[in-house]
């Protein structure tokens, strides 16, 4: 896999991690969708750049990371479905040592 595709599929992941653990705000789900500010926002700190971890670039920008993810342009992101995950995973499994896997909370994790 190269490094583009095994990046593209690690956004993937991570967006979808980060969108299902988003946190509750008032007993109802904050909005997780970027505004058109915060799309420009996004899109300009990620011009012109190798792609970094979301992580990161939301530290940096001061926003949740999926609102950084949701800001994307459908040419940096792939989605799959959910029921696609056991098929990823094990893929991720040959990896091999070069893979870190860093846990950030029950529901959160970046590859």
């Amino acid at each position: 896999m190269s490094r583009a595709n095994t990046f593209s599929c690690l956004l993937v992941m991570l967006a979808a991690v980060v969108v299902a653990a988003a946190p509750q705000a008032r007993g109802q789900a904050a909005s997780m969708s970027a505004s058109s500010e915060q799309i420009a926002v996004v899109r300009t700190a990620f011009a012109g750049k190798e792609p970094a971890p979301l992580g990161a670039t939301a530290e940096a920008l001061k926003m949740p990371e999926a609102l950084v993810a949701s800001a994307l342009s459908h040419v940096q992101t792939h989605g799959v479905s959910a029921i696609h995950f056991q098929a990823i995973w094990k893929s991720i499994e040959t990896w091999g040592d070069a893979a870190r896997i860093i846990i950030k909370g029950p529901k959160l994790f970046e590859i």
